[in-house]
């Protein structure tokens, strides 16, 4: 590693910010397609109680083979070959499957499991001396005109041509940078647990849409065979979700399990029970001169679909694209013609999931009765109809 002065008057190509999954991964994968990389991360310690989970697609889960991060075969990754869906008061799931395939849908892991690997990964970068890894925390930006300045809460300063905000959906980047952003009040929280049920039925995993609330229960693999275990993850208003968490550990397996129903048997809960906060934020132009936003930084959706982690990837998999095209032409990389390129590969498909996770809020748990009633139907009209079911999957097996 280099000294602190040396570092003072290094220009790098991307300095990255941010403590999560997504700003791990844009560090890692820019260095390894060639970037000089400074990554700048505070000390967390609660990261490494996250008993969240995410799901991975098949596009995503390449991505992270490809960074040596994960692969099909370890014991921590559990795969979703078939997603039962429900709503309302209806007896009988409509079903999300590959036909005349055992091919996964997608893959759940637990994210104390992927933070592991990727602190793994930026350690042995560090010490290899292909990436500078500071722990620390941004004061100021300088935006100019040939490079970006950044001044650390240590004093320190560094210089970069590109600003990678990969800092949530409370972007301090975002905020320094003055991008124009647009917060919407869900008014609902996500409740995260990981559960037992006495019923088993191996890669499946369930969704059951009920009056403000969407129950998602995400197929988790353990060693204990005899019984299944499940990721829950359940959107409720806010109030709700605060009762819930007061309840006694035997209460709240009563009431998920009236919630959902007596396809799983009894419910036993085997972590504790967090609360976490929906956000939704939209960022009509996630960039500014010399600064980009990628993740949550960029838009916050509701986390129906599990999509949130998966865009992200995305995101600097496109970035990297126009930062290779922008150095192929000599281009500046932190210039807006170059993150306008990225932004153009990127708005479709994050406007397209967007409306989509807004869409299945309203329809299933937030809209008037007669809509949600409707929708209820329109689950019924789609499990008779199977090439519908079939695009659906197909448009999975592609995300």
């Amino acid at each position: 590693m280099e000294n602190s002065k040396k570092i003072n008057y290094k220009i790098f190509d991307c300095l990255v910010y941010g403590n999560g999954l997504t700003a791990k991964y844009a560090a890692l994968s820019l260095c390894a397609s060639g970037f000089s990389v400074i990554y700048i991360s505070k000390t967390i310690k609660e990261l490494n109680k996250d008993f969240r989970t995410t799901m991975l697609t098949h596009n995503s889960l390449s991505s992270l083979k490809n960074l040596d991060i994960i692969n099909e075969d370890q014991q921590n990754l559990s795969s979703t070959k078939q997603i039962n869906l429900i709503s309302g008061d209806r007896k009988n799931f409509t079903v999300l499957k590959n036909v005349n395939s055992q091919k996964p849908l997608c893959w759940l892991i637990k994210n104390i499991d992927l933070i592991k690997k990727f602190d793994l990964s930026l350690a042995k970068l560090k010490k290899q001396k292909k990436i500078y890894h500071l722990t620390d925390e941004i004061q100021e930006v300088d935006f100019g005109e040939s490079f970006a300045q950044i001044k650390l809460a240590t004093n320190k300063k560094i210089r970069c041509s590109l600003v990678v905000a990969a800092d949530g959906n409370d972007s301090k980047l975002r905020k320094i940078a003055e991008i124009k952003t647009i917060s919407k009040n869900t008014g609902k929280e996500g409740l995260i647990a990981i559960v037992k049920h006495n019923s088993n039925y191996k890669n499946v995993s369930w969704q059951k849409f009920s009056t403000n609330s969407i129950l998602a229960l995400l197929a988790i693999r353990y060693r204990n065979k005899q019984d299944g275990f499940s990721s829950l993850v359940w959107t409720l208003n806010k109030s709700k979700a605060a009762e819930k968490v007061k309840f006694s550990k035997e209460e709240f397996e009563k009431d998920l399990k009236k919630t959902f129903g007596d396809f799983l048997g009894n419910f036993s809960i085997c972590s504790p029970v967090n609360r976490w906060p929906l956000k939704r934020i939209d960022v009509p132009k996630p960039y500014g001169w010399r600064c980009v936003l990628v993740g949550d930084a960029a838009r916050s959706i509701y986390p129906l679909s599990g999509q949130g982690y998966n865009l992200a990837i995305s995101d600097i998999n496109d970035l990297i694209k126009s930062l290779r095209w922008a150095q192929f032409l000599g281009l500046d990389l932190g210039s807006n013609q170059v993150l306008n390129n990225y932004h153009n590969k990127r708005k479709s498909d994050v406007f397209s999931m967007t409306k989509i996770t807004d869409g299945v809020d309203w329809l299933f748990a937030s809209g008037p009765k007669p809509i949600r009633d409707f929708s209820s139907l329109g689950l019924t009209i789609l499990d008779k109809i199977n090439p519908i079911k079939k695009l659906i999957v197909n448009k999975m097996n592609q995300i």
